[in-house]
């Protein structure tokens, strides 16, 4: 009979401490799940594969996350390449952007970007707080700042920690 009691005690310890591990987990990394839509992130997300994603601890200059795009509410996978304080500066279609404090070699891209796009980025030599620049690796089939602009920090949901399938390519990606 004691160690019955003993028994229904410790097993009691047990779920009380998975209970808050998970808590812990679930409210303070939030570890989530999704599967990649299109060919935007090829060659390092493909169409098909899944990514475990976190909450967002640092948005760094590469760094890849998942957005709400403010039009659409779609939810797309993009890698950050302007962050707050990097310069910008338009020339007709071509957007440079660097960041010469740190040394950083500027980034040039030539790629067609939208009117609106142009009037915004033309506003600031530099990306304003709290914005970001983000694009798809695969530019080709990349819906991204280009098209819709800088994305605000609020409209950033989550960051790509691993990609987990297929599992011979099983990786972190952040």
């Amino acid at each position: 009979m004691q160690q019955l009691k003993l028994l229904k005690t410790g097993l009691k310890i047990i779920f009380c401490l998975l209970l808050v591990a998970w808590l812990l987990v679930r409210f303070f990394i939030s570890p989530a799940f999704h599967m990649i839509s299109g060919k935007s992130m090829n060659p390092i997300l493909n169409n098909g594969d899944y990514v475990l994603t976190t909450k967002v601890e640092e948005i760094n200059r590469y760094s890849i996350i998942v957005i709400k795009e403010k039009k659409s509410e779609e939810l797309l996978v993009k890698r950050v390449i302007g962050i707050p304080g990097d310069t910008v500066s338009v020339s007709g279609n071509n957007v440079s952007i660097g960041n010469q404090k740190s040394g950083d070699s500027s980034f040039t891209y030539n790629f067609q970007v939208t009117h609106d796009v142009i009037s915004q980025l033309e506003l600031n030599n530099k990306i304003p707080q709290n914005n970001f620049f983000v694009i798809g690796d695969n530019l080709k089939y990349s819906r991204d700042s280009r098209i819709f602009g800088l994305i605000e920090e609020s409209q950033i949901l989550e960051q790509v920690k691993w990609k987990i399938w297929p599992i011979a390519d099983f990786q972190r990606v952040d």
